[in-house]
């Protein structure tokens, strides 16, 4: 019933006064393009800084244990220090396109500018019932979020 007695008063604002009521939603209308324009833009500037991020995996026991077998790089390309990053792991077997394992991560690992880090992750196999043979399978690390210093 309040939707009828807005539309309602809108109508008669309206008419009785349509020079600034048009003006009134033409400024909105502006506004609101503006602060969209602003989000776009700094999401834009967002995915171009993240994807300076240059990450890599691979399964590798001469460097890591048994237990956490998959080598994982980053190296920052970007001119702002890294606090956190968010990432996925994702490993495929060969010929097939959707991955067999996924596990979500992150570190709190602070890499500086030009600076390169690597560690030794661990990785569940949630979406694939049968054994997985990690070394058979291609690694890949999308990174997810990032937060700057």
């Amino acid at each position: 019933m309040a939707w009828v007695v807005g539309i309602g008063i809108a109508l008669f604002l309206l008419l009785a006064f349509p020079r600034q009521v048009l003006s009134l939603a033409a400024i909105l209308v502006v506004a609101a393009c503006a602060i969209g324009a602003y989000y776009w833009a700094a999401d834009k500037y967002e995915t171009a800084k993240r994807d300076k991020i240059i990450a890599g995996a691979l399964y590798d026991l001469e460097r890591c244990s048994q237990m956490h077998p998959i080598y994982i790089v980053f190296k920052n390309n970007t001119s702002d220090t890294i606090t956190r990053l968010s990432f996925s792991l994702e490993g495929y077997r060969e010929g097939y396109s959707d991955p067999v394992s996924d596990d979500y991560l992150s570190t709190d690992k602070i890499i500086k500018p030009q600076n390169v880090f690597g560690s030794c992750w661990r990785f569940d196999q949630p979406t694939y019932k049968a054994p997985i043979n990690g070394p058979s399978l291609e690694w890949r690390v999308k990174i997810t979020s990032v937060r700057w210093q």
